[in-house]
């Protein structure tokens, strides 16, 4: 499976790569300042990017940024808080703030700072496991930290990526865990190409979002048929 599944994404990928061009470099970067750690602004930037879009949180972190002076400020807000801080539109607006919350104490209670630096002195799989038992977690965040700021194998996985797999005919059942997508998908692709393909695939999942969003908004805008009213009997 693994051999036949890996074909379909390097055909998949060279698909999207031909229609959208090479995918434009990591924006997270121009999110960093001095007072925070790198990889915590990664753990952030990631928060904002599940199940959103880039556009989308570059401007959510923009708009944090703006509102406070530095991510520790953020850790002791309130989920409540945190979601006002974000635009309105901000796709699972709630959820997102408290799971970022969450997160964000958790590597506190654990490290007595905000910092994950330690994580760069461990080897991968332990920097995968610390994550993925952190309060408010996500297996697309905790994936995407450990390949983008720790340059680990693993494959990001949220709904937009396994609608994209889905449009591009990788994958046909989209009943599967995003925890088990990712571990398929890191079977398939190569570690030293696993960054290039989620970068391609995370092009695509701009499409996906907006084609997701606009279906959203015609099915708000097209009434409901209404029944005919039969004549009430005597």
């Amino acid at each position: 499976m693994s051999s036949s599944l890996s074909d379909a994404i390097k055909a998949a990928t060279e698909q999207i790569r031909s229609a959208n061009g090479d995918p434009p470099p990591e924006p997270s970067a121009g999110f960093r300042c001095e007072q925070d750690e790198p990889i915590v602004v990664e753990l952030v930037y990631s928060f904002l990017l599940w199940e959103s879009d880039r556009d989308s949180a570059a401007g959510s972190f923009a708009s944090l940024r703006e509102q406070i002076t530095g991510l520790n400020e953020l850790r002791v807000c309130d989920a409540e808080e945190v979601a006002s801080m974000l635009p309105r539109g901000t796709p699972r607006r709630e959820e997102r703030a408290a799971r970022l919350v969450a997160a964000l104490n958790a590597v506190f209670e654990r490290e007595h700072a905000l910092s994950l630096a330690a994580l760069s002195e461990i080897s991968k799989r332990e920097a995968r496991q610390y994550l993925d038992a952190l309060d408010g977690m996500h297996p697309f965040v905790a994936a995407r930290v450990v390949l983008i700021a720790l340059g680990g194998h693993a494959m990001p996985a949220d709904d937009r990526i396994a609608e994209v797999l889905a449009h591009r005919g990788v994958i046909d059942d989209l009943t599967l865990g995003h925890a088990e997508l990712s571990a398929q998908l890191e079977r398939a692709v190569r570690a030293a190409d696993a960054r290039q393909v989620y970068a391609v695939l995370e092009t695509d999942a701009v499409r996906a979002t907006k084609r997701s969003r606009t279906k959203g908004r015609t099915a708000k805008r097209t009434p409901a048929k209404r029944s005919r009213k039969t004549k009430a009997e005597p």
